[in-house]
């Protein structure tokens, strides 16, 4: 694995609101429908495609690549995987949304979480602390900058969801049998593509990126202790549609490119929603969008929030 060594990087969510625009509900109202259930893995050995358990929709890896930002002491993990269409309908905004299920790590969307290797665990040895799987980020793919790590266009995947949309899937996958009592939607997920569009249609293909940002080193309370580095794991999710078509800004990423992809997707007859997460002096306004804003993301069933 290559490491390359990096200017500081400072990662910037915050800011003024400077007088957001008015949304009414009727223009920001996303529901999300739970097909089936799936667990993907970043795990660089894995090459088999991995189906949901309603049979629609099927996962192949297609990549895996990883930067390894010294300075700023992270790694950013992205596994590409071909979505491919196997149900008897066009599928609208598909993609997978993650769940922290029973025996799950830290109430999040992690499980099997493996460190690398060595001479005494040639398996690797699984975490059973809380706080590993808790700073398992989600964000857009990331690609090399000039001088740092930026988002990749090309796997801008990421995608966010309010409260209450969350709520509103989990009760209904739970009434399917997909979801336990105790087992809760997180805030966020990833979305396929087709090209350009969010359409995949009978027997078609897209492309999804499911990319993370994790500790190049962990310390554990309460000494506290370092721990080795994360070599495998899987998440948790729900194969899901959504009702409109979203755009979601993450770690990172300019407002204005977000607002770009958002409005490239959308049309002043039917727009598509612009999320921006945390608080942001930009308040871009097109046709083509509508602006929500969310302070922050749950990334698990506590009090586990992004950023």
């Amino acid at each position: 694995m290559k490491v390359f060594t990096w200017l500081a990087l400072v990662f910037v969510l915050a800011g003024c609101v400077m007088h957001p625009p008015i949304i009414s509900s009727a223009d920001t109202a996303l529901n999300s429908t739970a097909l089936g259930s799936v667990s993907l893995a970043w795990d660089t050995s894995k090459r088999n495609a991995e189906t949901d358990s309603s049979g629609r929709v099927s996962f192949l890896p297609l990549t895996y690549s990883d930067i390894d930002y010294v300075s700023g002491k992270v790694r950013y993990l992205t596994a590409t995987f071909r979505v491919t269409n196997l149900s008897n309908a066009p599928l609208e905004n598909v993609g997978v949304r993650a769940v922290a299920k029973v025996g799950n790590l830290g109430e999040t969307a992690a499980f099997e979480v493996l460190s690398f290797p060595d001479l005494i665990n040639p398996n690797g040895i699984l975490f059973t602390e809380p706080s590993v799987a808790q700073r398992i980020l989600p964000l857009h793919a990331m690609q090399l900058g000039a001088t740092v790590p930026i988002p990749d266009s090309a796997g801008s995947d990421f995608m966010a969801y309010r409260p209450l949309e969350s709520a509103t899937l989990e009760a209904a996958a739970k009434t399917a049998g997909l979801l336990g009592a105790t087992e809760t939607v997180l805030d966020y997920g990833f979305i396929a593509k087709n090209t350009t569009s969010r359409s995949i249609p009978v027997g078609g293909t897209g492309i999804i990126s499911v990319a993370v940002q994790i500790p190049r080193n962990f310390l554990a309370p309460p000494e506290p202790v370092a721990l080795p580095k994360i070599f495998k794991f899987k998440l948790s999710f729900l194969v899901t549609t959504d009702s409109a078509t979203r755009v979601s800004r993450a770690i990172l990423e300019p407002s204005s490119d977000a607002a770009a992809r958002a409005v490239g997707l959308g049309s002043g007859s039917n727009p598509s929603q612009l999320m921006l997460i945390g608080t942001d002096v930009d308040a871009p306004v097109d046709a083509a969008l509508r602006l929500i804003r969310l302070p922050n993301i749950r990334i698990g069933s506590s009090s586990n929030l992004l950023p």
